[in-house]
């Protein structure tokens, strides 16, 4: 049981830095397990009580039914548990002996010692927590297309000024994608099979020592396909204009050997790209859009997502009876149907749907049909708009989608 709650443990570790949750102290808002609920609901179909995320982020030594853990799990991109622990292999706990006594208090003497020693500046060597950095930290980045996906990017990185025992590169944000690398090398590709605005970190121990974004654009609108949110290597689609502004598929569009009939999947849209200069705490986003009835689902919804060079503006439209689905996200601040009031988010996803998101010294105005239906607050300062990204649950068409500085949106 004792190493099955360290891999528990190790999980919520994941879950914590991979979804930005908690506020870096270790405590759970509300609003954070709320959002946890709701992506183990979308990645594997189980729907848990908070009062059972509670129970495990409490680790009061109790091992959830494998269901449980199996949904954990998913929210990590493993298809199960037993995934997950293979990969996140934990050593085994020590076993305690009567013989081992005196061979533990002459450890705990030495560890004393060697305490000492390092007080007095003798053996503080690397690995043991922060790096030792004597220099400049060469961390370079290139990609090898100008734009588009696939596409690799070729780090450069030098450990001489460096003494530490391991190295790593994290593409991302996401722990997952964090490699180690060969301290005597000097590159390491990594490929990038989605659009967006990517941070990497180039990682010794367990410090961060340099950042590098990577801004990962497209020439115009792309489609994408996936099964879920955590497939890794989605599938690229032919897109079709009808017209000036409007994005749509065909079903014949569809890959065959993707998209089994009456199988749900997710659609998005890509536009990612430099937009002019266009600040997060200035613009206007205004969209129409429908979701077809194709492949969509129980609960269809559609998602709007404005990235910035440091976070993301977020509006989720679901089906009218799905509200709890719903959710607003503003930078830091989150919002989710289940503990808050958003329905005036369930909407006919069927019929066109007009959206607008107005930003301005940092207060967010959403309307719906030309409604204000949402105002939220927030404090940080996100950077220039970088990109934009709409999801459909199956078959979606974009009338428009436009993203303008506030004052050039209220003079047209």
């Amino acid at each position: 049981m004792q190493q099955e709650v360290a891999y528990i443990k190790n999980c919520i570790r994941q879950i914590e830095k991979k979804y930005h949750l908690t506020t870096g102290t270790g405590k759970w808002r509300q609003r954070d397990m709320e959002y946890l609920v709701r992506l183990i609901e979308e990645q594997s179909g189980v729907l848990l009580s908070l009062s059972t995320i509670k129970r495990i982020l409490k680790n009061d030594q109790q091992v959830p039914q494998p269901a449980t853990l199996n949904a954990l799990a998913s929210v990590l991109g493993y298809s199960n548990w037993q995934e997950f622990k293979m990969n996140n292999a934990q050593p085994l706990p020590a076993k305690r002996s009567k013989i081992l006594v005196p061979l533990a208090l002459g450890v705990v003497v030495l560890a004393a010692m060697a305490g000492l020693l390092v007080i007095l500046g003798y053996g503080a060597g690397p690995g043991q927590g922060i790096p030792q950095v004597d220099g400049e930290v060469t961390f370079l980045a290139n990609k090898t297309v100008l734009a588009g996906v696939p596409n690799t990017v070729i780090f450069t990185y030098d450990t001489d000024n460096i003494e530490a025992d391991s190295f790593f590169i994290q593409q991302s944000w996401n722990e997952l994608e964090k490699t180690p690398i060969d301290p005597e090398g000097t590159h390491y590709s990594s490929i990038y099979y989605y659009p967006g605005f990517h941070r990497a970190k180039f990682i010794a121990n367990d410090s961060i020592l340099k950042r590098k974004f990577i801004h990962i654009t497209t020439e115009g609108w792309l489609p994408i396909i996936r099964k879920k949110m955590g497939d890794k290597i989605p599938k690229y689609v032919p897109h079709v204009f009808e017209e000036h502004e409007s994005l749509g598929l065909a079903k014949e569009d569809l890959i065959p050997s993707l998209v089994e009939q009456g199988e749900s999947f997710l659609l998005t849209y890509y536009n990612v790209k430099d937009f002019g200069g266009i600040h997060s705490d200035n613009f206007r986003l205004h969209t129409r859009l429908k979701l077809d009835p194709l492949n969509s689902g129980p609960c269809p919804f559609m998602r709007v997502m404005v990235m910035t060079e440091q976070h993301i503006f977020l509006v989720r439209l679901v089906t009218k009876g799905c509200e709890h689905m719903a959710e607003l996200k503003i930078g830091e601040v989150y919002q989710g149907g289940r503990y808050n009031d958003l329905s005036a988010l369930g909407v006919d996803v069927h019929q066109w749907q007009e959206l607008s998101l107005e930003v301005v010294n940092k207060q967010a105005v959403l309307t719906l049909a030309g409604e204000p239906v949402r105002e939220i607050g927030f404090f940080e300062d996100f950077g220039k708009v970088v990109g934009l990204a709409i999801t459909f649950r199956g078959m979606g068409r974009v009338e428009y989608a436009r993203i303008t500085p506030l004052e050039m949106a209220n003079s047209l």
